[in-house]
Order: C-alpha cells, then sequence, then structure tokens
C-alpha cells in the first residue's frame, strides 16, 4: 500500500512538471488572447478615453517578416461602416464587450475562432448606430444622388496607443506608443523591440 501512494505521488510529480514545462515552453498565443492583453491594458491606462467613450476600434496587423505583432487602439466617434453589396466594407470581424464598453476587433486572420458570428457583429454595430446603407440604396436605384447624405468619419485629434506584442513572448506588451498621427507597422521605432 506505501509503494502504491509513493507511486501515485511521483506520477502527480511527474504530471504537474510536465504541465509546467508546456506553459513555460509555450511562446504563441492565439489571436483573441492578444486582443484581451491589449484590450485589458488600454483600459487600466487610458481612463480618460474610457471615461468619454463607449465604442474603441482595435486593430491587428502583422508586419512583413518582423517578429512581432502590431495592435492599434483608437477610440471612435461619429465612425460609420459602409453596408455595400460587394461586401468589400472594411468591417470588424468580431467584437468584445468589456466592461460595458465595446471594443470592435479587425484581424488580420478572420478564419481565427469568433465569438460572434457575422450577423451578430451587424447587429451590434447597428445597435451603435453606426451602420449606414447608402451606397447600397445607390447601387439599387432607391436613392439618387443628389438626395444622398454621407455620414462623416471623424478622427480629430483622438490619440490612437500602439502596442507590441513579441511573436515568441506573446503573453507580454514589450511597447506601448501613444500617438495622434498613424504609425505604420514597419515603423522604425518597433525596429529592435523584439530582439
Amino acid at each position: 500500500m506505501r509503494l502504491y501512494n509513493i507511486l501515485l505521488f511521483l506520477l502527480a510529480v511527474i504530471l504537474i512538471v510536465s504541465c509546467k514545462s508546456s506553459d513555460i515552453t509555450k511562446k504563441d498565443s492565439t489571436s483573441r488572447e492578444r486582443f484581451a492583453i491589449i484590450i485589458n491594458d488600454y483600459y487600466k491606462k487610458n481612463k480618460s478615453d474610457i471615461k468619454k467613450y463607449d465604442v474603441f476600434s482595435v486593430d491587428e496587423s502583422f508586419p512583413t517578416a518582423k517578429n512581432y505583432y502590431l495592435y492599434s487602439v483608437l477610440p471612435q466617434v461619429e465612425d460609420n461602416f459602409y453596408i455595400m453589396r460587394q461586401k468589400d466594407a472594411y468591417l470588424p470581424s468580431d467584437y468584445i464587450n468589456y466592461r460595458g464598453k465595446i471594443f470592435l476587433l479587425h484581424e488580420q486572420e478572420t478564419d481565427n475562432l469568433r465569438e460572434h458570428s457575422y450577423d451578430e457583429v451587424l447587429k451590434c454595430l447597428d445597435s451603435l448606430n453606426m451602420l449606414d446603407s447608402t451606397h447600397v440604396k445607390l447601387e439599387l436605384g432607391l436613392l439618387k444622388r443628389e438626395n444622398a447624405v454621407f455620414r462623416r468619419v471623424l478622427y480629430g485629434s483622438k490619440k490612437a496607443v500602439y502596442y507590441t506584442i513579441c511573436k515568441d513572448k506573446s503573453f507580454k506588451i514589450k511597447k506601448r506608443i501613444k500617438s495622434k498621427v498613424h504609425i505604420y507597422p514597419d515603423d522604425k521605432r518597433f525596429e529592435n523591440v523584439c530582439d
């Protein structure tokens, strides 16, 4: 009986150690996990924007031949998604409702497992009054061009926050830059961030 308990204890220790080592060697995360890291950080560190705005856009990009992911978070004001028959509108692939704030996700790899269907994303945008079907109405002849009123897209002086997450250490934000101007994925400021 005592030998059985010792063997059982050793088996449990081996199992725990192997689980811990697999966690340590895990280098990549899913897109959803990275979005969660970014949104949580943004919510904690940008209190003035969190108090002022209800909807935020989170864009994901994978710079070519770079060893990091780049994300940008920007408050949305009077920004609309134009619905078109060709489905070439730049619609979010998903959204996260985080503590009462909506974060619209623009994933690069849209074949990832989503939390919400395409219809649910459209319903969310519609509930936020962010859909504009003017283009479809013009295309179908339901509206004359001279009667069309296009909503404006305003970004104003809001600052976006850009985040880098290293591909080989993807559970940690490596760099954060707040900027009023758009930062491109291959910007020199990210050059050696993950080396």
